[in-house]
């Protein structure tokens, strides 16, 4: 069964994927998926800043359904779902953008740069993965807005000019969301840098 000749022999088994790109592109990507990362959070504090500038002038809006009978779990719930409807059709047209973009750039590579085994397309567990970052950014970005959208005084929203009285709440959230974009920018731009500059290296070599 185990003859003497085969003494000394052994096999190591390593995952197919694993041959198809060297170790440095694929330390390329895994920088290229982190840069992504930060764009997506970066678009996430975009819109959330947005949605609570829409906010201050749905104040009246918002104070008219508080004085018809909605609660504040009842205000609450429908921001927040409409910011998770925003977040999943901007998914779906993540999705589209990508597949779009991921047959241009098959198309125009050259012959030979992937091996015939790579498989490129958007599969189930890619759609999953945006379906579940769409729905977990939708809820994560989307409570601040709901959560002022629940302090409005109807007193003073329903007023001729009058300011409710988290206004200057929502100021001080946007600025730090402001100061939060420039300082994921900066370190994606830095990021970049310094990817650059090994690659330049990577050649020189």
């Amino acid at each position: 069964m185990y003859p003497k000749s085969n003494k000394g022999w052994g096999a190591i088994v390593h995952p197919l994927k694993n041959d198809f790109l060297p170790k440095e592109r694929i330390q390329t990507l895994w920088t290229l998926l982190g840069a992504v990362g930060f764009v997506l959070l970066i678009a996430c504090v975009n819109v959330a800043n947005l949605v609570l500038a829409k906010g201050m002038t749905r104040q009246k809006e918002v104070a008219i359904r508080t004085s018809l009978g909605a609660s504040r779990k009842d205000i609450f719930a429908q921001v927040l779902t409409e910011n998770l409807l925003l977040a999943l059709v901007g998914g779906l047209l993540g999705v589209g953008v990508g597949a779009v973009s991921l047959r241009w750039l098959i198309a125009s590579m050259p012959r030979g740069t992937l091996p015939s085994e790579a498989d490129l397309s958007l599969n189930v567990p890619i759609l999953l993965f945006t379906f579940a970052a769409s729905t977990l950014a939708g809820l994560l970005f989307g409570c601040a807005p709901a959560y002022f959208a629940t302090r409005v005084d109807p007193a003073d929203a329903l007023k001729e000019g009058g300011r409710s009285g988290t206004g200057a709440g929502r100021h001080r959230l946007r600025k730090v969301l402001v100061i939060g974009e420039f300082a994921l920018a900066l370190a994606l731009l830095d990021r970049r840098r310094a990817c650059h500059s090994q690659l330049l290296e990577s050649h020189q070599g």
